[in-house]
Parts: C-alpha cells; structure tokens; sequence
C-alpha cells in the first residue's frame, strides 16, 4: 500500500494487477508518496486502524480477471524458481512462505488451483484464496475505492488515474510481469469450475467471464 499525503491519495496494490509497476512510478515520480504499512495489506487493516484520518482520501486500486490472475502467479512462481538452485530456492528470501508452498505442492497449474488454495504468509494472509474485493472494503463490508483501474487496459487506466490526481500521464513500464500462454489454455472443465466458485464475487464486482 501506497500514501501521499499532500495529493491526499491512497493506493492499495493488489497482487499481480501491474501494482508493482505503479506503485515504482509513484514512488519515483510523485513527490511525498511513500509506503503505508505493508506492501499487499488489504485496505480493511487501514480503515481499521486509521479510517478517520483518510476521510477525503483518493484511494485507489487495479483489479485483474481471475483466471488470467492465477496463471500469472503461477507462470512467476515457477519461472522464477527454474533460475535457482534448490539450495539458493531455500535460502533466498524472495522465495516466502507462499512461494515456497508453491513449488513444494503444485508441480502443474491443476494441482497450483486445487492444492495452494490454503498457502498462507506469516500473517495468515492467504492470497490464493481471497477475492480481489477483499483487499478494496472498509470496515463495513463496503467497497471503498474511488477508482478501480483494469489491468486489461493498464496503460489507459493509469493514464485516467493520473488525470484524477490532477498528474501528467505516462506510459507504464510493465516490471514484474510474466511470462505465459492465453491463459485458457492452462484450464480444465474442473479447475475452471473451482475458480468459478472461488472467485465468485470477483466475478460478480468486476463483471469478469472465462
């Protein structure tokens, strides 16, 4: 999660929804923006503890279809870890919990879907399971974004983000991203089912399909 507190803007960086890329820019860029508590917080831990002093806060967040999401995480977690030795997978510590978990229990994307769902960091914070609506409520159930960009159209959604902060556009370097085929080619009528169903209300929110 990002705060600046002169432009009186928040962003809440979901994973694997181009987050790090913005989140890069603003820090590089925007005079004052700096990190607010952990980078992949939901914003409920914000509102919680600190609601009254972000009321009149811009806040915004990037969402990404689910399914495309999923392989993305998978395609980064296992081509990262195809690059490391076993020994250096263990010792470096880019390699969490979660990522970890991974690489242990999902040797193909069916059992990634069907077997991490439960992967937890050191928090308990469980990313494979949440929805992405999860991350964007306030402390009463209520969504609380102001802006909610698409990573389907990054480049034209961040440009409308800078003009709502009153910023010069800029085209988006895309770091972090991974590597993959069209992501329906990694899904079987089971593990489509079971996303279906995980990720119902990101489906229902964003008004995403297969």
């Amino acid at each position: 999660m990002l705060i600046n507190d002169d432009l009186r803007f928040l962003f809440v960086h979901v994973q694997k929804t181009g987050g790090t890329s913005i989140s890069r820019f603003l820090k590089e860029k925007v005079a004052g923006t700096r990190d607010y508590l952990r980078p992949h917080d939901p914003y409920l831990l914000a509102a919680r503890d600190h609601g009254a002093g972000h009321r009149g806060y811009f806040k915004a967040a990037f969402v990404r279809n689910p399914f495309d999401r999923l392989v993305s995480w998978y395609a980064s977690i296992t081509s990262k870890a195809r690059l490391l030795s076993e020994e250096e997978k263990l010792q470096n510590p880019d390699y969490n919990r979660v990522q970890q978990h991974v690489l242990a229990h999902a040797p193909t994307f069916g059992d990634f879907v069907t077997r991490c769902q439960d992967a937890t960091d050191r928090s308990g914070w469980k990313p494979f399971l949440y929805n992405q609506i999860d991350y964007l409520l306030d402390g009463n159930g209520a969504e609380a974004m102001d802006f909610v960009g698409r990573f389907e159209h990054l480049q034209r959604d961040f440009r409308n983000l800078c003009s709502c902060l009153g910023l010069d556009g800029a085209e988006l370097p895309h770091l972090n991203a991974s590597t993959h085929r069209d992501y329906r080619d990694y899904y079987t009528p089971s593990t489509r089912r079971v996303v279906e169903e995980r990720f119902a209300k990101d489906c229902l929110a964003f008004d995403y399909r297969f």
